[in-house]
């Protein structure tokens, strides 16, 4: 995850859950109440529970949060966000949690 100017993490496997889709409201830049609030898309990286060590990190916050176990992406600052993406990042999870399984030593067909 790079959601730091300075560094990445790389979640290890195993940890990752899901991906989808979400969003949050952001107020007016002004500070003013009489506008409304502007919703901005966001992808959602769920980390297990039991990976307690990943439950969170710092961020830069205009680039997206991880807290409680949820990496938050700000739609404005990454790829386009659709439905379509989340599916796709979740089937390629699923494909390499699938490749992980099949070699051997890690209780797959290839044991």
């Amino acid at each position: 995850m790079h959601l730091t100017p300075l560094g990445a993490h790389d979640v290890p496997l195993e940890f990752v859950e899901c991906f989808f889709m979400g969003s949050h409201l952001l107020p007016d830049p002004d500070g003013r109440d009489d506008r409304p609030m502007q919703r901005v898309g966001t992808l959602v990286m769920r980390i297990a529970e039991r990976a307690t060590a990943w439950q969170h990190r710092p961020t830069f916050a205009p680039w997206g949060t991880w807290a409680d176990g949820a990496i938050v992406f700000d739609g404005r600052w990454c790829e386009p966000l659709s439905v379509e993406l989340a599916r796709r990042l979740s089937g390629r999870l699923v494909e390499a949690r699938r490749a992980v399984a099949g070699r051997p030593g890690h209780g797959g067909d290839g044991t």
